[in-house]
């Protein structure tokens, strides 16, 4: 796949899911100082922290969504609505 390609795909994956789930998204509220670190970074142009920020999250949401399959394998699933991708 070429790198345009990806990124087309990513940015409808984002739209999707700001579409779809972006309330309940938003609502999430982060311990004091996160934001405005982000943002700081974000303008700063520090791309390495930002982006390692994100892979964070990435690999906690699959650590996350495999207890959640387990989970669901056994019957144990959850019954409170969650954000889906």
């Amino acid at each position: 796949m070429k790198e345009a390609e990806g990124l087309a795909e990513v940015r409808a994956f984002i739209e999707r899911m700001k579409q779809h789930n972006g309330e309940e998204v938003r609502s999430v509220q982060f311990p004091v100082g996160v934001d405005a670190y982000m943002r700081d970074r974000v303008l700063a142009g520090d791309y390495e922290t930002v982006s390692f920020m994100h892979r964070l999250a990435w690999m906690f949401g699959v650590q996350v969504g495999q207890a959640a399959s387990q989970i669901q394998q056994q019957g144990n699933a959850p019954t409170k609505k969650r954000v889906e991708a």
